[in-house]
């Protein structure tokens, strides 16, 4: 296995920086198959068997090594990660690590003092800011904007002026830690980085394009496909929609998309083996909804089968998208059956989600 490799990380020496020092941060190194460094960055412990660090960080490497007051340990246990708000989370086995001290979104007001690992001519160093508005972004969380001479485009912790993380800065904007909690607490089934990076981008959600106009679909007309031998299905879809099918690895799926109004169905399967449907859910969700957030997962059944439905979050506050999934198992497979919509349309297609998903059948 890979030799320690000391990392450190250099602090600004401005007499006005809070005192985040050597014993508080959390160093996070990214290493190569050959044990080589490839990049270096800040994270936090949420708890003590879970790292909160970059997605640039985990981005290609076979694992990491995280140092925190004096110890060390190494990880390529993903839960999940956000891309779009540079940060991923990890799973830590060994017992050798302390939490990170964590603060929340009420022991900040407008103009408070902040701080933040920001990466200049090659070291890392604490930034100063200071709190210049809380928003709703209304997609269930406040987001935090910073004013600060800096500006780093790499994720790190914020800090308040009792050294406590209270959120995760990108840029000048800051998610509290309230929403990053919803990443770390998640309960999945982890996979190693690279399985992650092994996974195919056809596989992946990906989200529609812009829409062309605010037209309504155009759905006056459905047509029946099927699915392979491998993997038996019948289901109705808008003739009018763009559809292909692709078979990424071993896995499948089925795309159709109206580009006039930014709407797309999509069916995944894969084999499920001897894994239960939670089980299942588990694997494939955070390879499949990698950018989106789980607002909610409840039974549900269609004409033909039952399962469970879930609705999930965008994070991106310009195209705001919502996806409704229903994930069901037979004949030996998983089926992940989604429809992502521009958020504005929602309340105009429930009935046509609701009748794609009952006409999923053998």
């Amino acid at each position: 296995m890979f030799k320690g490799i000391a990392f450190c990380l250099l602090l600004a020496t401005t007499a006005a920086a809070q005192d985040v020092t050597g014993a508080d941060r959390v160093n996070v190194v990214s290493l190569l198959e050959d044990g080589k460094i490839d990049r270096t960055g800040p994270g936090f412990l949420y708890d003590e068997h879970t790292l909160v660090c970059s997605y640039s960080d985990v981005k290609g490497a076979l694992q990491l090594r995280i140092e925190s007051q004096g110890a060390s340990a190494f990880t390529n246990s993903l839960i999940v990660f956000n891309e779009s708000m540079d940060v991923a989370v990890l799973r830590i086995n060994e017992d050798v690590l302390s939490a990170t001290p964590l603060g929340n979104l009420n022991s900040l007001a407008i103009g408070d003092p902040v701080t933040f690992w920001a990466e200049q001519n090659g070291e890392w160093r604490i930034a100063e800011g200071t709190v210049r508005e809380i928003t709703d972004t209304g997609k269930g969380y406040d987001l935090i904007s910073v004013d600060s001479a800096v500006f780093s485009p790499h994720g790190s912790p914020l800090y308040n002026t009792k050294k406590q993380v209270v959120g995760w800065i990108q840029g000048q904007s800051a998610v509290p830690l309230g929403r990053i909690a919803q990443l770390a607490e998640r309960k999945s089934e982890s996979l190693t980085i690279r399985q992650y990076k092994g996974s195919s981008t056809v596989w992946k959600f990906q989200k529609p394009a812009i829409p062309l106009n605010n037209t309504t679909p155009d759905v006056r007309e459905m047509i029946t496909l099927r699915g392979p031998s491998a993997y038996p299905f019948r289901i109705d879809l808008p003739h009018a929609w763009k559809t292909r099918a692709y078979k990424p690895s071993s896995n499948f799926l089925l795309r159709t998309e109206d580009p006039q109004s930014g709407i797309c169905a999509e069916l995944r399967a894969t084999r499920l083996g001897d894994r239960d449907l939670l089980t299942g859910i588990d694997k494939t969700e955070p390879l499949v909804f990698t950018n989106l957030l789980r607002s909610q997962m409840v039974p549900y059944s269609t004409t033909h089968f039952t399962g469970f439905r879930a609705q999930y979050e965008d994070s991106d506050s310009v195209r705001l998208y919502a996806v409704d999934v229903f994930y069901t198992a037979f004949s030996g497979n998983l089926y992940i059956l989604s429809v992502a919509y521009p958020q504005n349309v929602q309340s105009d297609i429930t009935e046509l989600i609701e009748q794609i998903f009952s006409s999923l059948r053998l």
